[in-house]
C-alpha cells in the first residue's frame, strides 16, 4: 500500500512539472490524422473532413485578444425565482485563433455556456450566462470569468440587477381569548 501511495505520488508531482513546462500530455494522432500547423488546435480527419479540438496546454497556443459587444448587462428588475439569460458576444480581435479553455460563474446561481470552437481571428463568439434568483433579493452583481489564450489569459464579464423579493404575507391577528363565563349564583339560598 505505501508502494502505491509513493508511486502515484510520484507521478502526480512528474505530471505537474511537465503541465508546469508546458509540455503537452496527449496521446499521437491516429496514422492519417493532421494537426493544423498555424494554431496547433484543430485537428482534421481526412477519412470524414470534420474537424474536432484537441486539448493543449494554452501556453502552446500563439495568444490573441477578445473584444465584447458588452461586457455588463443589467437585466433590471425581476421577481424573485424568475430565471434570466443574458449573451455576450465578443469577437477574437487579435491574429491567432482564440480557444476559451474554461468560463467560471461566481457562485452556483449562474449557469454557463460559450462558444467551445476556436474562434479565428475577425470570428465571433458567446458567452451566455443564465441567473436563477431563486433564494436571492435585493441588488446582485455577478461575474463571469473566462479564461482564453490571451494576455491576459483572464476576462470577466458582468451583470447585474434587482431581485425582488415576494411580499410577506399579512398575518393574521390570532383570536382574542375570552375567559368562560362564572356560573350564575343560585337564587333561593
Amino acid at each position: 500500500m505505501k508502494h502505491l501511495l509513493t508511486t502515484g505520488l510520484f507521478l502526480g508531482l512528474f505530471a505537474t512539472g511537465l503541465m508546469a513546462q508546458g509540455t503537452v500530455l496527449q496521446s499521437q494522432p491516429r496514422p492519417g490524422t493532421t494537426v493544423s500547423p498555424a494554431s496547433g488546435v484543430k485537428v482534421k480527419t481526412p477519412e470524414n473532413g470534420s474537424e474536432a479540438v484537441t486539448v493543449v496546454a494554452s501556453d502552446s497556443i500563439p495568444t490573441t485578444t477578445i473584444a465584447f459587444e458588452h461586457d455588463t448587462y443589467d437585466f433590471g428588475k425581476i421577481k424573485q425565482g424568475d430565471k434570466v439569460k443574458h449573451e455576450f458576444y465578443f469577437t477574437n480581435t487579435g491574429k491567432n485563433v482564440l480557444v476559451i479553455e474554461n468560463v467560471k460563474p461566481t457562485c452556483g446561481c449562474t449557469a454557463v455556456d460559450w462558444t467551445k470552437d476556436p474562434v479565428p481571428p475577425g470570428g465571433r463568439g458567446r458567452i451566455e450566462a443564465q441567473f436563477n434568483s431563486a433564494g436571492k433579493s435585493g441588488a446582485q452583481l455577478k461575474h463571469v470569468t473566462i479564461v482564453y489564450n490571451g494576455d491576459p489569459k483572464i476576462t470577466r464579464v458582468t451583470f447585474t440587477g434587482e431581485v425582488i423579493a415576494p411580499a410577506p404575507s399579512p398575518v393574521e391577528p390570532a383570536p382574542a381569548i375570552t375567559p368562560p363565563a362564572s356560573p350564575a349564583p343560585a337564587k333561593g339560598n
